[in-house]
């Protein structure tokens, strides 16, 4: 079963413990609304794992390699943010090989040439930004289930009503969209 959270604020009795985090991962220079969307979506991840009984503090919310965390080893992961939102899925390694997330608020545009270049010949017509957002949390599920090392172009990823294909990599799995009324979010994933 896949657990998913999304977080729009912090505790602010923590927001000191936060800021440490924060600095310590992505160092002194960044810009303030970076910095908050970094925090929600670690905010969201421990919302996730907190659920399934592992309750973390923040300064053991050091993500690596994009989908672990040392101290909850048992658990794959994927986080997104974008502003104001953090948001995050995880699932059991047992069940999942890779996940991914990504979300979007939705009146992000998406240009007609960024289209044409993310869009595989056969995908299923769905929204601009839905696209998008499914075609990056399919390429976190195939880097977090290192099916891939480098970046690949998003238009050999191809997205249909039952699933995605990656040819290139010989993997495949599921996807759902998450309804909300602000956000698009998507979520992808490869079962063992």
């Amino acid at each position: 079963m896949l657990i998913f959270r999304l977080s729009q604020e912090l505790i602010s009795d923590e927001l000191e413990q936060w800021k440490d985090l924060q600095k310590m991962t992505l160092g002194e220079e960044v810009h303030p609304e970076r910095a908050l969307s970094y925090c929600l979506s670690r905010e969201a991840l421990r919302a996730c794992l907190r659920e399934q009984g592992v309750d973390l503090q923040i300064p053991h919310l050091i993500v690596t390699d994009h989908h672990k965390i040392s101290i909850a080893e048992d658990y794959t992961l994927s986080i997104s943010h974008t502003k104001n939102w953090g948001a995050a899925v995880i699932g059991s390694r047992l069940k999942y090989l890779g996940l991914g997330i990504d979300v979007e608020l939705k009146d992000r545009a998406i240009k007609s040439a960024v289209l044409d270049r993310i869009l595989h010949s056969e995908d299923q017509v769905l929204e601009p930004l839905t696209i998008w957002c499914l075609k990056e949390a399919i390429f976190k599920t195939l880097m977090n289930a290192q099916r891939i090392t480098n970046p690949v172009e998003f238009s050999s990823i191809q997205v249909t009503s039952r699933g995605w294909t990656h040819a290139d990599s010989k993997s495949m799995g599921d996807y759902q969209m998450v309804d909300h009324p602000k956000l698009v979010i998507a979520l992808a994933w490869i079962k063992i």
